[in-house]
């Protein structure tokens, strides 16, 4: 061989040639290697800012979160142990921490959204970390992205819920289980290790559990395979530390309150598995159950997203394809993975634990996990055309990501916010009077009995008002319950579809003024929220006494937030 320079040529030696083409080949994937970690690097840091961006904007609480802090603030540590006012649940250990943060920090909304805020940036870190380290460079990408940029983890990590910490659990937990995986021989460090983050997931987490259950089972099966009948000895013992634990803290705690569950299983009721089966209704929830992993962990938010079903059933898809493959490849990683979602299935089968919904995003890791081997395995396939199966990442991964990006440009700045209470109770303070009477919305009592006195409302005549969705006729009632009142302020804010709100308020408006005037509105509609002054003339009678009577039946909402208390009458 030989190669001209400057008209001249001269041979070149082929061991030369050789090691040129070697050092381009391993030029070509250390820059690929380098590109794809500064990618996911980019990726987690873009997920870390925009997870701080959506606490220090400071959005409005909705309902369930206000109703949680409430009790927060308003018990002891002691009184945490106690079934919660609202039928509110969370972890103790997680309640005693957000008590502590509350009492560090004087605005109890930003201390309080520091533990789920610390928890969604450590899981992705941590799932970060074990993507690059066990999955291939494309499924890795794939996973990664979903869990820093997804709506539902975004949202939640900004959310005084406690689902990122059972998501932090579960990232930590399988990371341990992999490397563990991994490794020859059990030494006593991790052991220890192993046994000390089981408890405290169990006191920080509920769903922790159904994690230890494929963790344990994993790490026994591979000892057993592996022979090594002393380290299977002591994973049965941790297994049964777990165990103990998570009864003591059942009959001392959780088992003492029988009407909070009674409430759950009430309102939860159509994600509990029917058993058995006994018509085509029942069968159907078991099809919505198989859908329900890829969907709660691509799709699940309180924001509709267009598509939604078509895409969980196309993601149903790819992760019973890489769940497949990982039994098939890799089956005590499989146990690992999947067990968690079986043990959950049989709980709610058992009505201790609903399928679906945010309640299986502590499996978050686990199933993107198994999505991202399905979309790996369906881009490997020679069989089908590469432009379909190159589609099939961007078809799972482009309605959710372009949910976070409407979210993020709003105008108001406030991603995820469902109704701006902020401005509604500072628009409600700043023009009351003493001696007004203040009627709230159904939708707004949790947050304005929570607020009321850091607005100066503490000492206000207040009216609760009646969910009009679950009862028509207290509606009707509600009306003449006001005009008993010679001023009168209608706080409105709602978590609904922004088309019901000028419904509602409309048809309030038409009756009120068949009584008196309205002299004051303030709101905005699409931000879900209005306040109006409405000033009564006590002689005008009710058009139509039968009507607007109260109703003889109970009033019964659909959620236990939305009950009146007797001083709100």
């Amino acid at each position: 061989m030989s190669v001209a320079f400057g008209g001249a040529s001269r041979p070149v030696d082929a061991c030369a040639c050789a090691d040129l083409a070697r050092a381009q080949h391993w030029g070509c994937r250390f820059a690929r290697k380098h590109l794809h970690v500064a990618t996911i690097a980019l990726v987690v840091t873009l997920g870390i800012v925009l997870r701080v961006w959506g606490v220090l904007v400071d959005r409005s609480l909705w309902s369930d979160e206000s109703a949680l802090i409430r009790n927060i603030l308003t018990r002891s540590f002691a009184g945490l142990l106690l079934p919660l006012e609202d039928d509110q649940s969370a972890p103790l250990a997680w309640l005693w921490a957000q008590k502590v943060l509350s009492g560090l920090i004087p605005d109890f909304e930003f201390a309080l959204r520091l533990l789920p805020l610390a928890s969604g940036v450590v899981a992705l870190i941590v799932f970060a970390w074990f993507c690059v380290r066990f999955l291939r460079r494309t499924d890795a990408l794939f996973a990664i992205t979903a869990l820093a940029l997804l709506p539902t983890y975004l949202l939640y990590a900004g959310e005084v819920k406690q689902y990122m910490t059972d998501l932090l659990f579960s990232a930590i937990l399988t990371l341990f289980t992999f490397q563990a995986l991994e490794g020859k021989q059990w030494r006593w460090h991790q052991a220890l290790a192993l046994a000390f983050t089981g408890v405290i997931a169990i006191l920080f987490s509920n769903p922790a559990v159904f994690v230890l259950g494929g963790v344990g089972s994993a790490l026994f099966l591979h000892s057993l395979n592996e022979r090594r009948h002393r380290d299977a000895i002591v994973i049965a013992g941790i297994a049964l530390l777990w165990l103990a634990v998570f009864a003591a803290l059942y009959v001392l705690v959780y088992g003492r309150q029988p009407d909070a569950v009674a409430a759950m299983r009430g309102y939860w009721q159509h994600l509990f598995a029917p058993v058995p089966p006994l018509n085509v209704k029942d069968v159907f929830w078991y099809y919505k159950a198989l859908l329900a992993p890829a969907e709660s962990a691509l799709y699940y938010g309180r924001i509709y997203q267009p598509g939604q079903v078509a895409g969980s059933a196309l993601a149903c898809l790819v992760f019973l394809l890489g769940a497949c493959s990982l039994a098939r490849r890799q089956p005590l990683q499989a146990v690992a993975l999947l067990l968690p979602l079986v043990l959950a299935l049989l709980a709610s089968a058992l009505k201790a634990y609903p399928f679906g919904s945010r309640f299986l995003m502590f499996a978050a890791p686990q199933i993107l996990v198994c999505i991202a081997v399905g979309v790996s395995q369906l881009l490997r396939m020679p069989d089908l055309p590469r432009p379909v199966t190159a589609a099939v990442p961007i078809l799972l991964l482009a309605m959710p990501l372009g949910v976070t990006a409407l979210e993020y440009a709003r105008a108001d700045g406030k991603p995820f916010e469902t109704a701006d209470n902020h401005s509604a109770m500072q628009t409600l303070a700043a023009n009351y009077r003493p001696g007004d009477t203040i009627y709230v919305y159904s939708e707004c009592l949790p947050d304005f009995r929570l607020q009321r006195e850091r607005y100066g409302l503490a000492d206000a005549k207040v009216l609760a008002g009646h969910h009009a969705p679950d009862a028509l006729a207290y509606f009707y009632y509600d009306i003449e319950r006001m005009r008993q009142h010679r001023r009168v302020w209608l706080l409105y804010c709602t978590h609904m579809k922004r088309d019901n709100n000028q419904v509602y308020l409309n048809s309030m408006e038409l009756l009120l003024k068949s009584y008196g005037t309205q002299k004051h509105v303030s709101g905005d509609l699409k931000r879900n929220w209005s306040v109006t002054l409405y000033e009564f003339d006590a002689e005008k009678t009710s058009p139509n006494p039968v009507m607007f009577a109260k109703p003889d039946y109970s009033y019964a909402p659909s959620h236990p937030i939305l009950n009146l208390r007797n001083d709100e009458n």
